[in-house]
């Protein structure tokens, strides 16, 4: 009897075994299928490499007419993971209902955040391309990330194209920021205090140069919505930058730090002024790391007096008399009577400079074979080993000339030999 009723125990705990273990099977089979793909299995990229790059989301509605095939399907209850992205799919619905069938739908730009975006591509799978360039004022060669896919939503069809951006801007300069270790081993900030000029290098890339992450905060003005000042906090893997992009009018500051370690910072923004000196001037070209050749040889009297922006060209003005600062080169210059009081101008223009904003890749070459328009002055000769040309403007004498990366124009209405002296003294 006690025999049979030990069997029947043995028995029991064997059933309860298997169940338990049946169980526990099932349910790591189930957390197993929840779980989304690692990035670096779907797509070769790893998370880290996407969290602290900038993001361009944009989310459009696709007629029926160029529906194509979708890569995922979204219901009223799934859609709830991704608030932003609900929000803009009815308000492109709330639009589609006020347009006719013949008005398009524009797309539209989400402020989906990274965590939302990478929760989006890892639990569905996207279409990605990956693009590398080094099309930044450093040359630095980086990569790009876009994400893109149509879906649908409640019957219609739309598409979501999520853009990770190279780190380094390709339309303003930027200046590095490290958090790193002096050679005692104690964590420091190699540029704690800097000045950035708006257009030219308000760009700041925090460079985490320690062996773990650190969370930035930085706090500023929010030029946003309004001018409360806000802090943001911001994971830095380690080894990896993050971009931040000045949004401030002159004179404001932003602090930041790394709590963790005591390390403290902060930026100061200044505009551009509308006239530089010659520090300022120096000071702006080593920024932007340009070398242009300046004339040692300038008519009795003449100096320089000012350096203006004028897209895509630096302008470099000398005279004998004095120049209002705030006036706009060229359009302004004869009723200033500029250039017949003595002015002289060099204007200088780099391929693939970056500036106030302005991304000059394509540097405008002098046709060589017809060089003059409506002039009734037109040579060529050799100066310093250049090609140039002689010529006139509307208004003035010029002479030209490009080495391949640069361009040079001197403008005056001295005489033509004067000019060419002027050119002469212009060596690295």
């Amino acid at each position: 009897m006690k025999s049979l009723e030990l069997s029947m125990i043995i028995s029991a705990i064997i059933i309860i075994t298997v169940m338990v273990s049946f169980t526990i099977a099932l349910e790591q089979k189930s957390k197993t299928v929840e779980q989304p793909q690692s990035l670096v299995s779907k797509y070769g990229v790893d998370t880290e490499d996407l969290i602290t790059r900038p993001l361009n989301v944009n989310i459009g509605f696709v007629p029926e007419q160029m529906s194509t095939q979708t890569c995922f399907h979204l219901n009223d209850s799934s859609i709830d993971d991704f608030p932003s992205l609900k929000k803009d799919l009815l308000e492109i619905k709330k639009e589609s209902s006020q347009l006719s069938s013949s008005q398009q739908i524009l797309p539209m730009a989400n402020n989906m955040n990274v965590d939302e975006a990478l929760h989006l591509i890892e639990k569905y799978s996207f279409n990605m391309t990956k693009t590398v360039s080094n099309k930044n004022e450093k040359h630095i060669e980086d990569n790009s990330y876009n994400f893109q896919c149509n879906f649908d939503y409640n019957g219609n069809q739309y598409f979501v194209k999520i853009f990770f951006k190279s780190y380094f801007p390709d339309q303003s300069g930027f200046v590095n920021v490290n958090f790193t270790k002096d050679d005692e081993g104690n964590k420091i900030i190699t540029s704690p205090r800097i000045f950035v000029i708006n257009g030219i290098n308000n760009t700041i890339i925090f460079n985490n140069l320690l062996a773990s992450d650190i969370i930035l905060s930085i706090t500023g003005p929010n030029f946003w919505g309004s001018n409360n000042v806000v802090t943001v906090d911001h994971r830095i893997p380690s080894g990896k930058p993050l971009p931040f992009h000045s949004l401030l009018v002159s004179g404001y500051n932003v602090t930041y730090s790394v709590k963790e370690y005591n390390l403290n910072g902060t930026i100061l923004s200044k505009q551009l002024p509308p006239c530089l000196s010659e520090m300022e001037d120096a000071s702006i070209y080593s920024t932007l790391g340009l070398e242009p050749m300046f004339p040692s040889y300038l008519p009795n009297g003449v100096n320089y007096k000012c350096l203006r922006y004028a897209n895509p060209d630096l302008i470099y003005q000398f005279s004998n008399t004095e120049i209002d600062p705030k006036f706009v080169p060229i359009s302004n210059n004869l009723g200033d009577n500029f250039f017949e009081n003595g002015g002289v101008e060099i204007h200088y223009s780099v391929d693939n400079y970056l500036l106030n904003g302005f991304s000059n890749y394509d540097l405008p070459k002098i046709n060589y074979s017809h060089p003059c328009y409506y002039s009734n002055l037109c040579a060529t000769m050799k100066i310093n080993g250049n090609t140039v040309i002689l010529d006139n403007t509307f208004y003035t004498k010029r002479i030209s000339w490009d080495t391949g990366k640069e361009l040079y124009q001197i403008f005056g209405n001295y005489s033509i030999e004067e000019l060419i002296k002027i050119a002469q003294s212009m060596k690295n």
